[in-house]
């Protein structure tokens, strides 16, 4: 196939040996692979090249600095075993001294010493004191603080107990005035309906006795109108004996006339005179009858005119 590649040639050129430093040039795509994958190998190279270099200069840092703090911690060691041996020395020295002066110079030169230790115990001791004495007045102002609370409180609740039975008593109080008021209005309204049962009955009766009087008052005055209206009836005239006497020829004498009628009679007759008692009387019947007047007022008027 002509300048192409056979499968062997390409797989013999691929194998060659990189051990002579020759550049093996591949054809194909295993050529593209082994190129990225010597991409990544130096790359992964330089990085633990670095990492080196890095716990190289990391290590050597170290070194330097662990004897200089080792030579401090020794050097401070060193000093505090020093100090302690120098105050040991010096109180070795105080006492060796404080042993060869006489009592009463010590004394006297411990007494500066002496009373500035008492004035610094007894500044000690007042300080103490007013410390305990600050904490004591503390836990009593605490103790007064907490009692007078707890009186709050128990004025509190009492003065609530207080107020609850201020309130139960004022409730029972409007209870019983409630019950008082509806007994006393039951009572009322009980007494109203049998004083309008005593005032039904009374103008019930009252009612029938006036009813009553009206019929009898309309009985007698139409009883009167008609003794008014119907005329007076002549007494009959007594019939004298007839004496027997003789026929005998009497001539005739003219007619006699009847006598005339009384005043009375005649008045009678005509009906009551206009603006009499009788016609007043008349008229006032007839207007009660036509329920113009009440009894009351017919009575009263026929009173009056009667008295005339």
């Amino acid at each position: 196939m002509g300048s192409s590649l056979t499968f062997a040639q390409t797989t013999n050129a691929t194998k060659a040996p990189a051990a002579t430093g020759e550049l093996i040039v591949s054809v194909g795509p295993d050529s593209i692979i082994d190129e990225a994958a010597k991409k990544e190998a130096a790359a992964y190279k330089l990085y633990l090249a670095d990492e080196a270099k890095k716990k190289k200069a990391e290590a050597e840092l170290v070194a330097k600095q662990k004897p200089a703090a080792l030579q401090a911690v020794k050097d401070k060691a060193a000093a505090e075993v020093a100090a302690k041996k120098k105050a040991e020395a010096e109180m070795m020295a105080k006492k060796k001294a404080e042993a060869n002066v006489p009592p009463a110079k010590l004394a006297a030169a411990k007494a500066p010493e002496d009373t500035a230790a008492k004035e610094k115990a007894a500044a000690r001791k007042a300080a103490q004191d007013k410390a305990e004495a600050e904490v004591a007045a503390k836990k009593k102002a605490e103790a007064v603080a907490a009692a007078r609370k707890q009186l709050e409180v128990e004025m509190a609740a009492r003065k609530k107990e207080e107020m609850a039975k201020a309130a139960a008593d004022k409730a029972a109080a409007e209870k019983l005035a409630k019950k008082k008021a509806d007994d006393e209005l039951a009572a009322k309204k009980k007494a109203e309906a049998e004083q309008l049962a005593k005032n039904k009955i009374a103008a019930k009766k009252a009612l029938d006795e006036k009813l009553a009087a009206e019929a009898a008052a309309k009985k007698k005055a139409a009883a009167d109108m008609a003794a008014m209206k119907a005329p007076a009836k002549p007494a009959p005239p007594a019939t004298p004996a007839v004496p027997v006497v003789k026929a005998t020829v009497v001539a005739q004498s003219p007619a006699v006339k009847a006598p005339p009628a009384k005043p009375e009679m005649v008045k009678a007759m005509a009906g009551p005179a206009p603006g009499s008692k009788e016609q007043r009387l008349a008229d006032l019947l007839k207007d009660y009858k036509a329920d113009k007047i009440s009894p009351r007022q017919y009575h009263e008027m026929r009173a009056k005119i009667l008295a005339e």
